[in-house]
């Protein structure tokens, strides 16, 4: 396969590379040992408490090292998205004494920092720069298996949707304990690929893993400590057939031109930490530490079991109920 060639066809207009971006946006400048986080919400409706959890520590940790705090606003879920809610996540932070130093700070009003858009939607060539690149490497492909397709592998007609998908993924989960989520797409050549864009049918782009289930690696994470994780062996979304990433890109390529130094997230992306390093081992970029957060609970009154605070249950999900109830915002800060 011409990787170059594949490159120049998929991202014909995209005439930056990764390195413009290094250049772009150099290192920071502080002292040694200062640390770089960020709270990253998405603009879907209310701030969570559990997002508000993170963000504390993430203040903490930067204010602690005379490091940087930074608001981004993760807003490619554009089904999702819901107006205003970008403001309603700032105003939350600035409520609950947890203001940014920089990123994102209201609709309207002018980011702070140099190393913007921190809005993810104004980023797009960014990525597509990244995405470029890692075709290049030959570690990407293009997926046209949206509506299931027909197409050539290992000289074998095959054909795979949505349906199709689900069943091979519970077959392997049951008889291997783990899923090899390799993409049928990833045999097609070049001809195919042409003839498949040219038709005009949608196409994702995504990860050419080379993980092999049976290894595993060693991992410290900030809170878990040392920990074991098996490789990576799915061919995970890089760029959706809409041309906006998915977090798992937008995470990397954001975190390293930001020069983010921990990315605290909630436990719950535990499982997908060793797609993320695949990805930032492809690029020969460095990763983040990581700090996997336990996630915020409750007792449920009906079975009395603690069980994560839900968006779609609990009102306390959202952070403004607290202080609609009359509690002060330091009561909350303090019990986080």
């Amino acid at each position: 396969m011409d990787y170059q060639n594949l490159a120049n066809l998929l991202y014909k207009n995209t005439h930056t590379t990764p390195e413009y971006y290094y250049e772009k946006f150099p290192a920071r400048k502080l002292a040694p040992g200062a640390e770089v986080t960020r709270t990253a919400p998405s603009p879907t409706g209310f701030y969570h408490t559990g997002s508000l959890f993170g963000a504390m520590i993430d203040k903490f940790l930067a204010d602690k090292s005379n490091g940087v705090f930074y608001l981004r606003i993760e807003d490619t879920d554009q089904k999702r998205q819901v107006a205003g809610a970008a403001d309603i996540a700032y105003n939350a932070l600035c409520k609950f004494n947890t203001k940014p130093d920089e990123g994102f700070m209201g609709e309207g009003k002018p980011q702070v920092g140099d190393y913007g858009s921190y809005t993810q939607s104004e980023r797009l060539e960014i990525y597509n720069a990244f995405a470029k690149r890692l075709v290049e490497l030959g570690r990407a492909f293009p997926c046209f298996c949206k509506q299931g397709i027909t197409l050539t592998y290992n000289g074998v007609k095959l054909t795979e949707g949505k349906e199709d998908v689900k069943e091979r993924r519970a077959q392997q989960l049951q008889e291997l304990g783990e899923i090899v989520d390799h993409d049928p797409c990833r045999g097609l050549d070049i001809a195919d690929i042409d003839l498949n864009l040219k038709l005009g049918k949608p196409w994702a782009l995504k990860l050419l893993s080379k993980g092999d289930p049976d290894k595993t690696f060693e991992f410290v994470d900030l809170i878990k400590g040392k920990r074991e994780l098996h490789e990576n062996c799915k061919d995970v979304v890089l760029m959706k057939s809409n041309g906006i990433p998915p977090y798992a890109l937008a995470h990397v390529v954001d975190d390293t031109l930001m020069h983010t130094t921990i990315v605290v997230r909630g436990e719950e992306w535990w499982p997908s930490t060793n797609a993320h390093l695949e990805i930032f081992n492809a690029l020969g970029i460095k990763p983040p530490k990581y700090a996997h957060t336990p996630v915020v609970c409750k007792l449920d009154e009906e079975t009395g079991n603690k069980r994560k605070l839900s968006k779609r249950l609990d009102p306390e999900a959202d952070a403004r109920y607290f202080v609609e109830k009359g509690f002060p915002t330091v009561v909350i800060n303090e019990y986080l």
